[in-house]
């Protein structure tokens, strides 16, 4: 329920960069494929928030064909989530759980407008093909993950620290 919810609270824009189509939601088949329990060949994580109303404002997942060595990823952040760190955070974390699974990178699609994804792949060290006519691009995550990419964690971090600390200092 909490993965439909998030689904369905996106916003329209948000849905068409995540799908390439305008979309209102998940239906139940695609959801049980994002909650298909962790292997080998697939994992999904889901960031909670809220306390005692819980409830999924992120999802990240990885899913690969039997012995290849590279798997597909998807991510979706809840609108009011966006730009906030939790996007690379979970995407870091997932390549690290990759790499544990012996995936040597993983690739997605994504529409050459949906310009804070690209951002967020290239802060990770993705490597990016042009895929056909319509402009889509092909990035590409390697694991496990290089020196490069601990240096932009922790620039993040350091960020989010300083953003965290402005109100107390400039009320």
């Amino acid at each position: 329920a909490a993965v439909t919810a998030l689904y369905a609270a996106l916003s329209p824009l948000s849905l068409a960069m995540r799908f390439g189509a305008a979309r209102r939601g998940l239906d139940d088949d695609e959801v049980t494929a994002l909650l298909r329990p962790p292997g080998p060949d697939g994992l999904g994580l889901v960031v909670l928030a809220g306390g005692a109303a819980e409830r999924a404002i992120a999802l990240a997942r990885y899913d690969r064909r039997p012995g290849a060595p590279e798997a597909e990823l998807s991510i979706a952040v809840a609108d009011e989530w966006q730009g906030l760190g939790v996007g690379p955070d979970l995407l870091e974390l997932l390549l690290a759980h990759a790499a544990e699974d012996g995936i040597d990178a993983l690739w997605g699609v994504v529409r050459p407008d949906n310009s804070r994804m690209l951002i967020v792949f290239r802060s990770l060290g993705c490597q990016e093909h042009e895929l056909n006519r319509r402009g889509e691009v092909l990035v590409r995550l390697l694991t496990p993950p290089d020196e490069g990419l601990d240096d932009a964690s922790t620039a993040r971090f350091r960020g989010a620290a300083v953003a965290s600390l402005r109100p107390l200092f400039r009320p």
